[in-house]
Formats: structure tokens, sequence, C-alpha cells
């Protein structure tokens, strides 16, 4: 009856733990403005991007130590090159090196994958969330620094 107890115990703690929180900011090419930001938030991905905004952008992702520590987004890279376009995020996953006799001789290039394709994986759902311009970022600290 204890064991039954104990092992029902911790899988409601494991259910009631918080949930992982990746993050996402794109910029444009030239690192000046915020053109989209995302979170996850349980099993949940919301993105929101300047609805006016279509080009180039690098998109930066960050985990928690205890994130990485655990694997949770495992294979997931820090930053992606890509486009934003009609209200979609479009990244260049970088090819790793492919294993020993499956290279072939000529390897076509790897397409864009959406947002979405890209967090699959992971069991997140991205939700789309068109908005104006994004709030800039706080110069605050680069006006200190170039004093």
């Amino acid at each position: 009856m204890m064991k039954k107890t104990t092992l029902a115990l911790l899988f409601l703690l494991a259910l009631a733990s918080p949930a992982q929180a990746l993050k996402l900011i794109v910029w444009d090419l030239d690192l000046k403005n915020k053109v989209a930001y995302g979170e996850s938030i349980g099993g949940k991905f919301t993105v929101r991007f300047d609805k006016d905004y279509t080009g180039p952008v690098i998109a930066l992702f960050s985990q928690t130590e205890d994130e990485k520590a655990k694997g949770t987004y495992a294979g997931l890279q820090n930053r992606y090159s890509g486009a934003l376009r009609g209200g979609q995020l479009f990244l260049e996953p970088e090819d790793g090196p492919a294993p020993a006799g499956t290279r072939t001789q000529v390897q076509a290039p790897q397409p864009n994958v959406t947002l979405r394709e890209l967090l699959q994986p992971f069991k997140l759902a991205v939700s789309v969330q068109p908005t104006g311009q994004l709030p800039p970022i706080n110069t605050l600290g680069t006006r200190a620094a170039q004093k």
C-alpha cells in the first residue's frame, strides 16, 4: 500500500512541476529591430511578430541551465538564419556532419522549415499572433557603454 501511495504522489508531483520556458527573439539582419518574440508556456509556444516586417532575420533561442542539463530541447540550436514572410517564420537549420557511410556525392540543400515544423519534435504547439511594431530594445545599457 505504501508503494502505491508513493508512486501516486510522485506521479502527481511530476505533473505539477513547472513548465519549461523556451524563449525566442527574432531580429532583423542588422540586429537593430526586434521583429518577433516568443515563449513556451506548458506545451504551447506563442509567437508575436511585427505584421509589417518581411525579410531576412536572425532567430535566437534561449534555454535555462536546467533545460540544457535535462536535454529538454536537445538538438535545438541557439541561432538560426531565416526569413519572416507572410506571417510565417522560416528557419534554415544547419546540417551537421552525416554519419560515416551515409554521405552521398551530391547533397540537396536543406529546405527552410517553419517554426512549427522546427518545434514539433519538442511537442510544442505554435500559436502566432500578428501585432504592430514591437517595442524597441532597451538602449539604456548601450548608451552607458558608449560614454
